[in-house]
């Protein structure tokens, strides 16, 4: 067990880049185009977290992989893994597009709330499934989370704080220009570029290159990411279906074929939400470099959280029987919070006091949820 939980935190750091990566996609988007950007940046992430799986798939050889695919006990898992892998793709989208919804205002938190309903609902699939039922403490670690997602979704409506500091600053200026119009019609001069930019449209304009969505979508963004944490809860049930009683001698082939499957179906409705956009569309989008210097930020992302994937599938392998409640928690509780911070740090946010309460209480739901089904 021991081996199982070192391997899910570290499959959980890994991971945390992927948050990144998304996050970094819709960096600057603007209103009208965040849907497409963040369909692009879903697409191209989900393509590259597909590398490392598949090179592990050809690494592991022909004989193994044609007769692990003929044998009767884990062949007819495949098409749940199928299902788990375009549930999961789809919360990929809506993850990434409540990013979108969020970006320069509360994505950090956003974050949150998407891998915290991901942690519960993972682990509470998978204690359903195999019959390892939640004990009671794992209720109340889900009431706390909910308590945060209602706080998120209250805090969405507020404006970001930079933005207030900056009506705030244009409010003292409007005071002092009553008193001393020409040092104010000096300013005007002076700056009146910046100051058409924050006054065309209250809240759509954080003064560092990220473009803040009407509150109306700030608040769409909480549902979708409640949205994206429950069909990624599907991705964790998948990945232990497939490794669930898997021999000791054939762990390890059976862990890399269940990825594979696993990641090449999550690229599934991405790809389809790309193809109904148009090609017009993309290529425009695609013709911003400063776009695609982001998406080679994904990129990388990427790799780096596919290697996290896999070993976070090692990791339900590796566990005793009884303990993937616990394994699942762990993994995305670091996942969770490592890559809330990451977002703090690259792109300076500063959450409100709301904000954060609101974080509390879903890493203490995590938390509790751990320590109910350790």
């Amino acid at each position: 067990m021991p081996s199982a939980i070192i391997l899910a935190a570290t499959g959980g750091v890994l991971w945390a880049f992927g948050i990144l990566g998304k996050r970094l996609g819709v960096e600057g988007a603007p209103t009208e185009s965040k849907q497409l950007r963040a369909s692009l940046t879903i697409l191209v992430y989900v393509g590259t977290t597909i590398i490392i799986p598949a090179a592990d798939f050809i690494w592991v050889g022909f004989d193994d992989v044609s007769q692990l695919f003929r044998d009767e006990t884990w062949a007819p898992r495949i098409p749940l893994i199928v299902v788990c892998g375009v549930v999961s793709g789809l919360g990929g989208l809506l993850g990434t597009l409540a990013f979108a919804y969020a970006a320069g205002t509360n994505s950090a938190l956003i974050s949150m709330v998407e891998n915290g309903v991901y942690t519960v609902s993972g682990a509470l699939y998978i204690a359903v499934y195999f019959h390892e039922m939640p004990a009671p403490l794992s209720w109340v670690g889900c009431v706390l989370i909910m308590i945060g997602v209602l706080l998120a979704q209250a805090s969405s409506g507020k404006k970001p704080v930079r933005e207030a500091d900056d009506e705030a600053e244009q409010s003292s200026q409007s005071d002092s220009d009553t008193a001393a119009e020409e040092e104010t019609a000096e300013t005007d001069n002076g700056n009146s570029d910046t100051g058409d930019m924050f006054e065309s449209d209250p809240g759509t304009f954080d003064g560092t290159g990220t473009t803040p969505a009407p509150v109306r979508l700030r608040k769409t963004a909480v549902i979708l990411a409640v949205s994206a944490g429950a069909c990624w809860g599907m991705g964790s049930f998948g990945k232990k279906y497939g490794v669930a009683d898997a021999p000791e001698d054939k762990k390890s082939v059976w862990t890399v074929c269940t990825y594979f499957i696993y990641m090449v179906s999550t690229i599934i409705v991405p790809l389809v939400r790309v193809a109904m956009i148009g090609p017009s569309e993309t290529i425009k989008t695609l013709h911003d470099r400063t776009f695609r210097c982001l998406l080679l930020g994904v990129l990388i992302c990427g790799l780096i959280s596919g290697g996290g994937g896999l070993i976070s599938t090692a990791a339900f392998a590796a566990a005793k029987k009884g303990s993937g409640s616990i394994v699942s928690v762990v993994e995305n509780g670091v996942y969770t919070v490592l890559g809330a911070l990451l977002i703090v740090i690259a792109f300076k946010e500063k959450p409100t006091v709301q904000q954060g309460l609101a974080a509390v209480f879903v890493v203490g739901g995590i938390v509790l949820s751990g320590l109910a089904t350790g």
